[in-house]
């Protein structure tokens, strides 16, 4: 016989069970605790357009209060990072407005999945899971819908020495819910509810959204206007499909990689694009040779950082607005941009030529000297490419405190 003692408010009873009664609660029990398990599990993750509305009501009420700022590290002076922490731990995000939701490392994530309260894995598809905390900068956020990802790929086409230890990407479904100001100079991104007094000279674009990515109207060439995706976390100036430039020679000089990690044929071509109503004359766009391509799909062109990060970029989702504002770098980051997509394609010639006149227009940038000592070393002008080397060590320690 087993005894169970009870408090009541009238005092304490005594209640005897035998065996079998007792074996038989217990068995109760654990088939209760079975069901809830089978039928509940975890908190479910599967309605991904609850999570998203709850993601955007967190977000616009903060921004409701004020402006808010999140410190930018630039990556190879073009692409910028924000870091984001997870339940309190540092890792390092992409701001790529070229993808439409937040995503997570694959092996970081099953990794944060091992500790409870970190991140919740989807029970029906191992792609889909939920961030329990996550601050950047002044945003902080629960419960944040994300999917994983294979980021090992993402920067396999750059020769660089110093590779981003990249955790995850800030894409659409995030930034959708402010305007979106990219300041390179500040090295600051800054979320708000809308874009702050236009400069005059700025460049305003009307866009339109798909899947949560910002698409615009470019004509390119004298040609029809084309849809481009404005792709923060792409490096060239612009990507086209060659279907796009029926009756021009193009001759491969290199290769285009792919987020999925495919790599396709590309070239490099000088070409007139009109965004809005304003001719950038003779930018260097690659070209995607790849004959597959379908020549309407939207995904195959993108405006990249090589003519975004020419200006202070604000993506402004609610009023569905691109706005470009004249910075007094834009000169020498443009020809940086076009030195790196020459290194890229092994025209080390036409490389050195730009790098050297992003030089005379910043000659206090370690890392200008640096990507030109890149190309001399690939080009076997191992002097050449000690100097510069030199010159860029001697610029860093000067910044040095």
């Amino acid at each position: 016989m087993f005894s169970i003692m009870t408090l009541t408010p009238k005092g304490t009873h005594s209640f005897a069970f035998d065996r079998e009664m007792a074996i038989a609660l217990m068995k109760w029990h654990i088939a209760v605790a079975l069901l809830v398990i089978c039928v509940i599990g975890r908190p479910s993750v599967a309605d991904e357009q609850n999570d998203q509305n709850v993601l955007e009501s967190q977000c616009k009420a903060q921004v409701a209060r004020k402006c808010l700022e999140v410190p930018l590290v630039l990556w190879d002076n073009s692409i910028s990072f924000v870091t984001v922490k997870l339940s309190g731990k540092p890792y390092l995000f992409m701001v790529d407005t070229g993808t439409a939701m937040i995503c997570l490392d694959a092996q970081i994530a099953k990794e944060l999945s091992r500790t409870p309260g970190i991140v919740q894995m989807d029970r029906q598809s191992n792609k889909y899971l939920r961030i329990s905390e996550m601050r950047m900068g002044d945003l902080y956020l629960k419960n944040v819908p994300a999917y994983t990802y294979e980021m090992t790929s993402l920067f396999s086409s750059y020769d660089l020495p110093s590779q981003p230890k990249l955790a995850g990407l800030i894409g659409g479904s995030l930034l959708k819910s402010f305007a979106v100001t990219i300041d390179l100079e500040q090295r600051k991104m800054l979320l708000a509810l809308s874009a702050k007094t236009l400069d005059p000279r700025s460049l305003v674009i009307p866009f339109e959204l798909n899947g949560d990515r910002p698409v615009i109207s470019v004509s390119v060439d004298g040609k029809a206007r084309k849809k481009f995706i404005v792709d923060s976390g792409a490096y060239q100036i612009a990507l086209i499909p060659k279907s796009w430039l029926k009756g021009r020679s193009v001759k491969r000089s290199g290769t285009h990689m792919w987020m999925d990690g495919g790599a396709h044929p590309a070239a490099l071509l000088r070409l007139d694009l009109v965004l809005g109503n304003i001719l950038r004359s003779q930018e260097l766009c690659e070209i995607d040779l790849d004959e597959a391509a379908a020549p309407e799909d939207v995904t195959d062109a993108e405006i990249g950082n090589g003519l975004l990060n020419q200006f202070r970029t604000t993506v402004d989702y609610p009023r569905r607005r691109l706005i470009l504002a004249p910075i007094s770098s834009s000169a020498w980051m443009r020809f940086a941009q076009e030195g790196e997509m020459f290194r890229l394609h092994d025209q080390y010639q036409m490389a050195v030529k730009s790098f050297t006149s992003a030089i005379l227009l910043n000659p206090r940038c370690p890392l200008l000297y640096l990507k030109r000592a890149s190309v001399y070393k690939h080009s076997n002008q191992d002097v050449l490419a000690l100097r510069d080397r030199k010159r860029a060590r001697e610029l860093a320690t000067d910044r040095q405190p």
